[in-house]
């Protein structure tokens, strides 16, 4: 059965609203509650008192995962008409991006195994692996976004609006994150600028979904 462009928006869309909960529970509520940065000890004692929490936490970056990947796919079926080139070229950076995410998930899980032994460095190390290895990825998934803003300006069925969102939001992940790879010494300087931006970033992909579940493949 072949699925109409219609089925493709809502799979997309629905994914990446589902995603945007996921997100918000697996970092803004767990791991940034219970993991700080410039307190180990604190950390260890957080992660011992709510393993069952930080365990459902990584359950939830495991859907995250899964989503990603079906949200590369239904875009590139989505747009394939309007760019077929580009399309590809979009969805496989963010399956590129994918597979970073989930070697950096793979370093939560190895939290879980050395929790046990209570081995601070090697915990501490292991969840800042994540966040570098998550980090790079989220440059590729700038890629992603610049490329996705850029089908919806090609493409006569939806707003010029929602393309200029993605493309900023693109630019700023790409940009952020490549700045943290390279400028280390500036980390805080550039937290406190990924803080200011994190709204703007957020609503264009968001409000592209939105508009992928109710308009998406209505008119083409």
């Amino acid at each position: 059965m072949t699925l109409t462009n219609r089925k493709y928006a809502i799979i997309a869309g629905a994914a990446l609203m589902l995603m945007a909960v996921a997100a918000g529970y697996a970092y803004a509520f767990v791991y940034s509650s219970l993991i700080i940065a410039d307190d180990t000890q604190q950390t260890i004692t957080n992660l011992q008192q709510e393993t069952g929490m930080f365990r459902n936490g990584i359950i939830a970056w495991g859907w995250i995962f899964l989503l990603d990947i079906i949200v590369a796919w239904s875009c590139y079926k989505f747009f394939q008409d309007t760019n077929k080139g580009l399309s590809m070229m979009t969805a496989i950076a963010r399956t590129v991006y994918t597979i970073f995410l989930g070697v950096g998930i793979l370093q939560l899980v190895k939290v879980m195994v050395l929790l046990p032994a209570s081995d601070p460095q090697e915990i501490m190390f292991a969840l800042r692996s994540f966040e570098v290895i998550w980090s790079l990825g989220l440059i590729i998934f700038g890629v992603h976004l610049i490329g996705l803003g850029k089908l919806v300006l090609t493409a006569d069925f939806i707003a010029n609006i929602f393309g200029w969102l993605l493309l900023f939001s693109g630019f700023c992940y790409l940009g952020i994150h490549s700045a943290k790879a390279v400028l280390p010494s500036m980390e805080e300087g550039i937290a406190k600028l990924e803080m200011i931006l994190s709204l703007p970033m957020a609503i264009g992909e968001l409000g592209f979904g939105v508009w992928l579940l109710i308009k998406g493949g209505k008119n083409n």
